[in-house]
């Protein structure tokens, strides 16, 4: 009877929560598209007052933030910068605590950058920057709740899986630092557990702990998930290969309500989970069935008849992700690509399940746009437009005042306008200007390689977990190498073909690049096809070296010995011209 009212009251506490953030989405998503109505003179009153409020800092002083009036003298006073332009301001305040250097506000956290195209950053956080993610978070609960509505299913109880963890790690002067997307999760630390189906102290889980497995156990358990969250859509695909391949374990795990002794964790977390679980024969029986009618339909909605809504950035490098997670899910299941956001600023916000472009968020900082050609890297001394001036299909460099004392900061991030609402942009990623593959004097930009990965799926019917691309300019000429993990085998004849394939599919994306191949100033590409899990093993052991699930990216463009190496050593030898 006390577990029943138990449980009652973690019922009502979960609708009141969900029914609260849907509401507080809803709003939030209805103030952003009103002030999109007005977007210019708003961002410019935006950038005037974070101005006015920075005079006093070291970083303010420096540049006679006292003078700006307009924002053509921010342009004219301030010049572009790059993190070398802070590091000393970051270093004194990371180690020593000092305050008011960049910003008036106080620095509570420095989010740490992945480093995968450089060494790691430390970007300073304040308080207010968390507000945006806030707003951005309920729009997505209140997506969750429309979903809901389109499928009938109840309110009276919204729980989802999220794979986001909080984790941080305390600085010499008396702050934290670790990954963004933890920061903003763990402000919300006592709201989240009330709508995830593991409890907060998985949110954080530090030592030897198998996470991913508490998290499948309980996420099996509850047959009612209506979501599903994470970063990346990459952790989400991870997250169900692991299900499956432990599905076995899992289930036995829950008939007896134990956890197997193979599981790693700390003893008293041990305890403290084996608490939380009961046996619950039924559903280890529902499960088994569901796991040997293999052909009976995607899985998730046979585990959770209930799912409405995928949340994960599946946009730019990640699209590919997309048709893994759709194995799963069927069509039925709408998705959201979350937000687009970056550790020195969370940028725009997606605003409806199935839009591959994002709105730009106003109260998240001032934004700047250098213009970029779509196969091109933007210039090194160019000048930047405000969001008055941008074209749609237009190609542009982000440039990021935040709320955090960066000004005019280049992200290397180059995004195309696909339209407006509004006086705001519309904006899909296209590439970082970093990671633009350099053959030759030709740019192939990652939006072009995606394209060439999406026409080997859907034009010729090649099914890949995943790829990475090294220039080998040891090589003469000059050549690409494609490393490709398929996700079933290809037929032999098709396998032949695949140099042959790619090369029209880079012709079709970048002409330069077909001008030089008749040249033969690029050799012609190889292919090497990898082993199955190649690159889950590579992100598991990212994982294993201490970077957070939330951080977790497949490295596309091969840079260091090591990322090569790791590849090399799993690739197979297959036949036909242009393999190795």
């Amino acid at each position: 009877m006390a577990s029943f009212f138990v449980r009652k009251g973690k019922n009502i506490q979960n609708a009141i929560v969900f029914g609260a953030m849907s509401v507080y989405g809803g709003f939030w998503r209805h103030i952003y598209l009103k002030r999109s109505l007005k977007a210019v003179k708003d961002s410019e009153k935006h950038l005037l007052k974070l101005i006015r409020k920075n005079e006093q800092t070291a970083f303010g002083m420096k540049y006679n933030f006292g003078r700006i009036r307009f924002v053509s003298d921010y342009q004219k006073d301030v010049p572009f910068t790059t993190y070398d332009d802070y590091k000393e301001y970051v270093d004194e305040t990371f180690e020593t605590g000092k305050q008011k250097l960049m910003t008036a506000d106080d620095i509570e956290y420095f989010a740490d950058t992945s480093g995968t195209v450089s060494l790691m950053k430390h970007i300073p956080v304040v308080k207010a920057s968390y507000k945006p993610y806030l707003h951005c978070a309920s729009i997505f609960i209140w997506m969750v709740r429309q979903e809901m509505k389109k499928r009938g299913i109840p309110r009276s109880l919204c729980k989802g899986l999220n794979l986001i963890e909080t984790g941080s790690y305390p600085t010499p002067g008396g702050m934290r630092h670790g990954y963004i997307s933890g920061y903003a999760l763990s402000s919300a630390e006592v709201v989240i557990p009330v709508i995830t189906c593991f409890p907060k102290e998985l949110l954080s889980a530090e030592g030897d702990t198998d996470v991913k497995y508490l998290k499948a156990r309980f996420a099996l358990e509850d047959a009612k998930l209506v979501y599903l969250m994470a970063v990346f859509m990459s952790a989400l695909t991870d997250f169900m290969v692991y299900i499956e391949q432990n599905h076995e374990l899992l289930i036995n795990d829950i008939r007896k309500g134990t956890i197997d002794s193979s599981i790693k964790m700390p003893a008293d977390l041990r305890k403290e989970m084996e608490a939380k679980f009961s046996p619950k024969p039924e559903r280890a029986d529902e499960l088994e069935s569901i796991f040997k009618a293999k052909d009976s339909g995607p899985l998730i909605p046979r585990i959770w008849k209930r799912m409405a809504l995928v949340v994960a950035i599946g946009t730019g490098e990640f699209a590919p992700y997309v048709s893994r997670m759709r194995h799963y899910t069927g069509d039925s299941i709408a998705y959201c690509n979350e937000m687009y956001a970056a550790s020195e600023s969370l940028i725009a916000t997606c605003m409806q399940p199935g839009d591959d472009e994002y709105l730009l968020v106003p109260d998240s900082g001032y934004y700047e746009f250098i213009p970029a050609g779509g196969e091109s890297e933007p210039e090194d001394d160019p000048e930047a437009v405000t969001i008055k001036d941008l074209k749609k299909d237009g190609f542009y460099e982000l440039v990021v005042t935040n709320l955090a004392g960066l000004y005019r900061y280049r992200i290397h991030d180059v995004v195309r306008v696909t339209g407006f609402e509004g006086e705001a942009p519309k904006l899909a990623f296209a590439y970082r200007d970093q990671q633009v593959v350099n053959i030759a004097g030709v740019h192939i930009t990652s939006d072009q390689i995606v394209s060439v990965v999406s026409g080997l799926e859907h034009e010729y019917g090649v099914e890949l977990n995943d790829y990475s691309i090294y220039v080998d300019d040891d090589h003469v000429p000059g050549r690409i190498i494609f490393y490709l993990e398929t996700a079933r085998e290809s037929d032999e004849e098709k396998e032949l073909r695949l140099p042959e394939i790619i090369e029209k599919l880079i012709v079709k994306a970048n002409s330069d690049y077909g001008h030089l191949r008749e040249a033969d100033e690029i050799a012609p590409c190889v292919v090497k096809l990898v082993t199955q899990g190649t690159y889950k093993r590579m992100r598991d052991k990212k994982i294993e070296n201490g970077t957070q699930v939330n951080q977790i990216k497949t490295v596309r463009l091969i840079r260091n010995e090591e990322q090569l190496e790791f590849l090399e050593q799993a690739a197979e030898v297959c036949p036909g011209e242009g393999y190795e």
